[in-house]
């Protein structure tokens, strides 16, 4: 069995058609049946039926390309760990993060290592936590920072919680609903507001909390996935409630927010690193994860930041 056929297996798996795979692969469409009908000769069942959308798999097909993409996995991980072997202080570091953190967590860190580690290359991923740990399950990923959902996928991924988030409801100071003493829960009817898209956890715990008060789904006015800094500066000046980690942002800008627990309570879910379990973690990676576990945890005020471990590759 050649490896060039299982990928190109895996490929037509993916893409359900040939003339597509050909085309990417820079090979001719013969090329790739010849190589598709080399494993299923070798296996004596098809793995591929012609539809008129394309190429599915059989049921056969399907578990074995759930196999394939583990071998294909492990081969991947077992060349990256040699190129560690060559390049001790250099490689790269693939990183998904949730938007909220971005500029709070994740920029710090980042910077932070790369003073120490100017040939580190970062492919930075930046999408829905369910997205993020979708990747970091399939491999594309080598780590993970992100609220720990309800389904945080305990039986392929380890995780590390390394800071409380949590999230407020808040406004503008002088917001002409929420911001005056006789302010209610029942006033939040008439909100309007800045939250995830469709699917994202703050925004499910807006919806759930309204719901549990008998109220209506929160009248959106802007959807986005933008970071906590961000979301921050477009609040003051509208009359827009959010939900914010106010102890991530700047002084500036906290100072015109105003939070009301008494409006709706204060949502805290953890923050982790979550990382592949049994999968190998290149010494770069592993480094990197400390660092960003240090800067999360001075965010939280659990201890203050020490890089000193980081100024030899390895350390």
């Amino acid at each position: 069995m050649r490896l060039e056929d299982l990928k190109l297996f895996l490929l037509v798996a993916d893409m359900q058609n040939i003339h597509r795979v050909a085309e990417h692969r820079g090979m001719s469409q013969p090329a790739v049946t010849k190589a598709l009908r080399r494993l299923e000769d070798a296996a004596g069942m098809k793995f591929f039926e012609r539809t008129s959308r394309g190429m599915i798999l059989t049921q056969v097909g399907a578990a074995f390309a759930a196999r394939a993409r583990r071998v294909d996995l492990e081969l991947e991980q077992a060349l990256r760990e040699l190129e560690d072997m060559r390049f001790a202080a250099t490689g790269i570091v693939r990183l998904g993060a949730a938007p909220p953190i971005i500029d709070t967590m994740v920029a710090p860190a980042v910077r932070q290592f790369l003073q120490r580690r100017p040939g580190v290359h970062f492919e930075l991923g930046i999408e829905s936590t369910a997205l993020l740990l979708d990747r970091l399950c399939d491999g594309k990923l080598d780590l993970v920072m992100a609220l720990v959902p309800a389904d945080s996928r305990q039986d392929r991924l380890e995780h590390q919680v390394v800071h409380q988030q949590k999230m407020r409801f808040v406004v503008r100071k002088n917001h002409p609903l929420f911001d005056v003493p006789g302010a209610r829960p029942s006033d939040l009817v008439q909100a309007r507001w800045l939250l995830q898209p469709r699917g994202g956890m703050t925004r499910q715990w807006v919806e759930s909390q309204l719901a549990g008060m008998g109220l209506p789904p929160p009248d959106i006015a802007v959807e986005t996935n933008a970071s906590a800094g961000l979301i921050a500066s477009l609040i003051p000046g509208s009359e827009l409630a959010t939900l914010l980690n106010l102890s991530l942002i700047g002084a500036l800008v906290g100072s015109q927010l105003v939070a009301r627990d008494d409006i709706l309570p204060p949502l805290v879910r953890p923050l982790a690193i979550f990382w592949r379990r049994d999968a190998y973690v290149s010494p770069l990676v592993r480094d990197f994860h400390a660092v960003l576990a240090l800067v999360a945890q001075a965010r939280s005020g659990s201890r203050a930041m020490d890089f000193t471990a980081m100024d030899e590759p390895g350390g």
